[in-house]
């Protein structure tokens, strides 16, 4: 019996800092969870999401980077939250700046239900792999943000919860791909999400646009 109920990727280019690579996948050691490496895409930050996303067999699906790390229990703290109708799961995380933990990075995540969580949805979030699965191949291009449609996606195809547990640690340094990657996000891709957006904030403004999975 598989009890790793998570299929989390890192994706990886061989030039990683090899202590902070080791701690990342230490602290991954004991949890339930399946763990892919995945080639990195230069300039395409995107497809190496939509790849790793599609790896592995499990109903639920994460990213952690290489220089970044879990709170041990992270992931089995995570499963009584995984359960029907749940879409995503998602936490708090600290940011690290010169080795030293900066604190949360939100002060309390959004208790508002639907398009207010996307922007807190940034690590650490678990997905339902059915969930997001039909818009993977948006990120295909994509040099920044690539949870975004992911996000969107999955408020729109079921309960999204989120809680203040800081359950991720975040790097924020010079060599970190949020600030070596470009800004290119698609024009099919941004249309998209501001569809989807539109779509959040009230029927009104959605102009006829339902997106994928969808709940009416």
């Amino acid at each position: 019996m598989n009890l790793n109920v998570v299929d989390v990727h890192i994706g990886v280019t061989g030039r990683e800092d090899e202590g902070w690579l080791f701690q990342c996948l230490a602290s991954l050691e004991r949890e339930p969870v399946t763990v892919h490496l995945v080639d990195a895409v230069p300039g395409n930050i995107g497809a190496m999401r939509a790849e790793g996303f599609s790896r592995g067999t499990s109903e639920w699906v994460a990213c952690v980077d290489p220089d970044d790390y879990i709170t041990p229990g992270a992931f089995t703290r995570a499963l009584p939250h995984l359960v029907a109708g749940v879409s995503a799961y998602y936490t708090n995380h600290s940011i690290i700046i010169d080795e030293q933990a900066k604190g949360s990075w939100f002060h309390t995540t959004s208790p508002a239900v639907g398009f207010a969580q996307a922007k807190d949805m940034h690590h650490l979030t678990i997905y339902r792999r059915s969930a997001i699965a039909p818009v993977l191949h948006l990120l295909d291009g994509m040099q920044t943000k690539p949870y975004a449609p992911l996000n969107l996606q999955a408020i729109m195809t079921g309960d999204v919860i989120g809680v203040d547990l800081i359950e991720y640690h975040w790097r924020n340094h010079p060599g970190g791909l949020h600030n070596r990657a470009g800004k290119t996000i698609p024009r099919s891709t941004q249309e998209w999400m501001a569809a989807a957006k539109k779509n959040l904030l009230g029927p009104s403004l959605a102009t006829g646009f339902t997106p994928s999975g969808h709940r009416p």
